[in-house]
């Protein structure tokens, strides 16, 4: 039932997707002509996951990079976003090798991130054979194996039942290990369960899930990135972030 309860949620979001782009490329009011620009002609890099959470099902592109990138033209910014795996996208917040990211609170722990608004929350969830409940009961887990993502700090339980984690870039990949029998369970977010699994051909009836964590997901600028320098296009892209559609409504 929870498996159920799950999965129309998921398909309720993915239908919100196409509403998402139409709301995200609406036009808000002008910020570009109420302050000149600072950088005239700069290009911001932004950042963007590229797990299936937040792909585009058509263009097969991030939904948050088409965000970020409406985002900056609503605030006469230009931002040219990238689809990364999440440990680089990670990174890029740290080290500043990007403007402007979407991410979790969870990936912002340390504070290297300036928050600009919240864009609705993700779900992470362990999904595992049926049948498979030391995952359930964190008996010990000795033996069994894991696929996540390498720089998620969410499953610090499971490693000291004696799990180990097999360092994955998508979700997909880590049902295709589960499939092939290289692993005993996998880290799944909501959004994106549904379409990972079908991409790995994985039967959903036959797996289970437990939630590990939640975070709400934030537009956030790196401290040490030059947009975070440009008062004028931090001033402009603050607004612009917030007159866009409150939290969860705009992607789901």
């Amino acid at each position: 039932m929870a498996t159920q309860t799950c999965f129309r949620m998921v398909s309720g979001m993915l239908r919100m997707v196409f509403f998402a782009i139409a709301v995200m490329t609406a036009p808000l009011l002008s910020l570009a002509d109420q302050e000149p620009s600072s950088r005239s002609g700069k290009t911001f890099v932004g950042a963007c996951v590229a797990m299936e959470p937040w792909r585009d099902a058509i263009s097969q592109t991030s939904v948050y990079c088409s965000f970020l990138s409406e985002l900056g033209r609503e605030a006469g910014i230009d931002i040219e976003s990238m689809a990364e795996p999440l440990p680089r996208a990670i990174a890029s917040l740290r080290n500043g090798s990007a403007d402007v990211t979407m991410l979790a609170e969870w990936d912002n722990r340390d504070g290297a991130g300036i928050e600009l608004c919240t864009r609705g929350r993700l779900k992470l969830l362990l999904a595992f054979r049926k049948g498979d409940d030391e995952w359930r009961t964190l008996s010990p887990l000795k033996g069994k194996r894991f696929a996540a993502p390498d720089r998620a700090h969410n499953f610090e339980r499971f490693i000291a039942a004696g799990a180990v984690r097999e360092p994955v870039n998508t979700m997909t990949q880590g049902f295709k290990m589960l499939e092939a029998g290289r692993v005993d369970a996998v880290a799944c977010a909501l959004p994106g369960c549904e379409q990972a699994m079908r991409d790995a051909h994985s039967d959903p009836a036959a797996l289970d899930f437990i939630q590990v964590d939640e975070a709400v997901l934030f537009v956030l600028i790196p401290r040490s990135s030059s947009l975070a320098a440009d008062a004028a296009a931090m001033r402009r892209l603050q607004a612009a972030c917030e007159m866009s559609p409150p939290d969860g409504s705009s992607i789901p």
